[in-house]
């Protein structure tokens, strides 16, 4: 065995050290994984949720600013893949190519978005009038959740005022 002559001090790292340094790390990594996962889920229900919210309020400030109608529709008839805003121009009553305000896309295919009006689950389909109001018989409530299941869904609601809430820890699953 190899003895170090007195006076003289260790420097670096035995190999059993640098192995229970990794070992420690391994473990602490294993903890931490998982978390940062529910993070990141967490963070696009949030950064979707902000999006239709963003795009329900930009389509009655929209109305009231332009003193005009503003139409909100589901992009191709499906809310998972976000929502249309326009302004019929030339009074057709029908979307027409370049009268749109924004097309707010739902990037994450992950994501299930289901909209409904009172009890009737559909495509978003509303005006919103120049005084701020929706044509809305009932609330709009629009139901935003990803691939867990569990209390980790959020939903926006539309009053026909115009109003728009959210609401957090909403049950995720096979029934939303």
């Amino acid at each position: 065995m190899y003895r170090r002559p007195p006076g003289q001090q260790q420097r670096g790292f035995t190999l059993i050290e640098l192995m229970l340094t990794i070992g420690v790390l391994g473990v602490i990594a294993a903890i931490a994984v998982p978390s940062f996962t529910t993070m990141i889920k967490n963070n696009r229900i949030t950064a979707t949720t902000n999006e239709v919210v963003g795009a329900l309020q930009f389509a009655r400030a929209e109305a009231v600013r332009r003193a005009r109608v503003v139409q909100v529709n589901s992009v191709d008839n499906d809310s998972s893949k976000g929502l249309l805003l326009w302004m019929d121009g030339d009074s057709s009553g029908s979307y027409q190519a370049g009268e749109e305000l924004r097309i707010m896309r739902i990037a994450d295919s992950s994501m299930t978005i289901v909209a409904k009006v009172g009890a009737a689950a559909g495509a978003v389909d509303f005006a919103v009038a120049p005084n701020g109001m929706t044509n809305l018989a009932d609330t709009l409530t629009v139901n935003i959740c990803d691939d867990r299941s569990g209390d980790y869904g959020r939903t926006i609601s539309l009053l026909a005022s115009g109003v728009v809430r959210t609401e957090t820890g909403v049950t995720c699953g096979e029934s939303v």
